[in-house]
């Protein structure tokens, strides 16, 4: 082989030394290329799993958070939808970086509907409060107006108490005597026959006037009623009450005068009596007296 044959082999040679060593060399960065773009992916779908657990978390907590329990069955089924995608990214290889980023999307798309629900709640916690306010304003009002109404009743109450008691007849100058056959008065009971009672009804313009009864009880000292038959009975306070004598009376408003006369026929013991008065369903004069 002449020289430049040599030659020529030994260019091609080098040439054929420099094509494989660029190879060599550019196979070599491609794969460090690869490696550190498997490395970049590794990591993005680590942070990538971090989310899908962080948001997966969120819609945990909001559902127990919220009463509303449509929003909440919507709330679990996204959460359940959250977890899937992110048990297939952690079943995804880091090679997969067309899956990775379609994920990645998915994610966006339930942040979004996250963000959907958040607001619907915050809404609805607004309207919550407005309606809890209004109810007790509502709540406040009610009981105001009950209250008002139970002050108005008692007032009616009161008033009727004091137009009744205002209307009730009075019986003053309440006088016990006793009185001999010829109706003069005696000092010492044994010598009497009679009793005189006597009293006057004062005006009231307030009281119905018309035809009225004033029943008279006399007590004796050992606490029993005069009376001349047992039957002689008059109604107070839902209780039938022996009477010792009656006066039927007109009334027309003004001072009127009543007398009423008791024979007596039994032995009658000294000691205190004490004389009650009763007219329109009320006792209307009470006094005592010591008879020697």
């Amino acid at each position: 082989m002449n020289k430049k044959a040599i030659t020529i082999v030994t260019i091609l040679f080098l040439l054929l030394c420099g094509a494989f060593a660029t190879i060599l060399y550019n196979f070599y960065k491609q794969k460090e290329e690869m490696a550190e773009m498997v490395e970049l992916v590794d990591y993005e779908k680590e942070m990538l799993e971090q989310e899908y657990e962080e948001i997966s978390q969120e819609y945990k907590e909001t559902t127990f958070k919220i009463s509303n329990d449509s929003i909440a069955k919507l709330l679990v089924e996204e959460q359940q939808k959250v977890q899937m995608l992110l048990e297939e990214l952690r079943t995804t290889k880091s090679t997969n970086a067309r899956r990775i980023a379609e994920l990645k999307k998915e994610l966006a798309s339930v942040r979004k509907v996250m963000q959907h629900y958040v607001a619907q709640i915050d809404s609805l916690s607004k309207e919550n409060k407005i309606l809890i306010t209004e109810n007790k304003e509502v709540k406040q009002k009610y009981e105001q107006a009950t209250e008002d109404i139970r002050i108005l009743s008692e007032e009616k109450e009161l008033l009727n108490e004091q137009v009744e008691r205002a209307s009730m007849l009075d019986a003053r100058n309440i006088n016990l005597e006793t009185l001999n056959s010829n109706g003069k008065i005696v000092s010492k009971l044994k010598r009497a026959s009679l009793l005189k009672v006597s009293f006057l009804i004062a005006k009231n313009i307030t009281t119905n006037p018309g035809m009225k009864k004033a029943y008279v009880c006399i007590i004796g000292p050992n606490n029993k009623i005069l009376t001349k038959n047992d039957s002689d009975l008059f109604t107070f306070e839902n209780k039938e009450l022996n009477y010792s004598m009656v006066k039927e009376y007109e009334y027309e408003g003004e001072d009127i005068n009543i007398n009423l006369f008791w024979n007596i026929d039994n032995y009658l013991a000294p000691g205190i009596y004490q004389v009650n008065i009763f007219s329109d369903g009320n006792l209307i004069g009470s006094k005592d007296f010591n008879l020697l």
